[in-house]
């Protein structure tokens, strides 16, 4: 006994160890499933213009910060480079430390745009580069994604998973794209907003980005979990059934065997008392003077009780079922005799002719002579 109880507490042990696991992963996913991007004073970010001056070229850019919540920057792309750009970095304090977004799904912000013409805007997370080539252009890992802007305001969605790195910044580490594994974003250095290949140049262009955020799918996270602890569960039911099972068929089988005997022939009371009954009117049936009061007095049962077993069992009443017996009976001898009906009548238990004719009549819907004669007809 005090095994089987330990094995018990072991198995309630196993079901509940992934419980605490699974409210600390989903309080985890609930809590800060956003994480805004502000730039105020002493924040946990800081700005950075720059163009392609620093590559030789004469691109100019400036940015303002009104509040924590709307960044703008204006610039202008010339030419001198073959590739004229010019954007913002928002990068976290203090300088050089990085920020990790492992946790977190996708980048929504709104973006305004000054001109009228539809533009597109890079927007790059710039991530550590550890690549064994020997080539860090930048010293970082660029993981770019371009956003059309179609319309003067725009609100742009877009999941972290939809990041990789432009063919440009492969060609110069002199790496196969595809031979980059998915960015993580655990250790992000920059996010930077960019001059799209569409811009057009010489002319003073402003964007102005508000709202940045980075969001959890809570939802996503949430359901991955609850499969994971049923997976668990399904799992943990399959190894104990595999393990129970033999023991518990080594259990029964263990058990001791019934030995052999003679089964006793006791019968239910309500079993002996019917058949009590029906002996006595199967019996008696002839005497003239069997009422439900001799039956009980004959049978050793109360009246009650006699038309009670005589309706359960057989369907009728003490007078419906006598007449049963009499009337089958008196077929018999029509059958089987040459005896007068009166003589048959009084046989089986009735004083006059004329009761016998009416209750036969009841019974089987014709008179007995009618009976006879066409049981005769049918012997021939």
């Amino acid at each position: 006994m005090k095994k089987n109880h330990l094995l018990q507490l072991i198995a309630l042990g196993v079901m509940l160890l992934p419980l605490p696991w699974f409210a600390v992963h989903l309080l985890s996913s609930m809590n800060s499933a956003q994480l805004p991007v502000t730039t105020r004073p002493n924040g946990a970010f800081h700005l950075r213009a720059y163009s392609d001056t620093s590559e030789g070229g004469n691109s100019q850019c400036t940015y303002s910060s009104s509040g924590s919540d709307t960044i703008s920057f204006t610039f202008t792309l010339r030419n001198g480079y073959s590739k004229p750009f010019a954007g913002i970095a928002i990068e976290p304090n203090p300088a050089g430390s990085t920020i990790d977004l492992s946790a977190y799904d996708s980048l929504i912000f709104f973006i305004t745009r000054s001109c009228a013409d539809t533009q597109d805007v890079k927007i790059n997370l710039h991530t550590p580069f550890n690549g064994n080539t020997g080539v860090r252009p930048l010293g970082v890992r660029i993981n770019e994604k371009i956003a059309p802007c179609l319309m003067k305001t725009n609100r742009i969605a877009t999941a972290l998973r939809n990041f990789d790195p432009p063919v440009w910044w492969c060609e110069k580490c002199k790496i196969p794209c595809s031979s980059l594994p998915q960015e993580r974003f655990s250790r992000v250095q920059a996010l930077i907003f960019q001059s799209g290949d569409t811009t057009p140049r010489d002319e003073e262009i402003t964007f102005s980005i508000s709202g940045i955020i980075f969001k959890k799918n809570v939802a996503g996270r949430v359901r991955r979990t609850v499969l994971t602890l049923l997976l668990y569960y399904l799992l943990f039911c399959a190894l104990f059934f595999a393990w129970w099972r033999p023991k518990a068929a080594k259990r029964r089988s263990s058990e001791k065997a019934t030995p052999p005997y003679t089964p006793l022939a006791v019968n239910n009371y309500l079993d002996e008392e019917s058949q009590r009954v029906v002996t006595c009117l199967g019996e008696h049936f002839h005497n003239p003077d069997m009422t439900l009061e001799s039956a009980a007095r004959e049978s050793g049962i109360h009246q009650k009780k006699l038309s009670q077993i005589l309706n359960r069992k057989f369907k009728r009443n003490f007078r419906q079922y006598l007449n049963s017996i009499r009337i089958e009976e008196a077929k018999r001898l029509l059958r089987e005799t040459d005896r007068q009906i009166a003589d048959i009548a009084r046989k089986v238990g009735y004083q006059t002719v004329a009761h016998f004719n009416r209750t036969f009549r009841q019974v089987e819907g014709c008179s007995p002579n009618e009976y006879r004669s066409g049981a005769v007809r049918h012997e021939e």
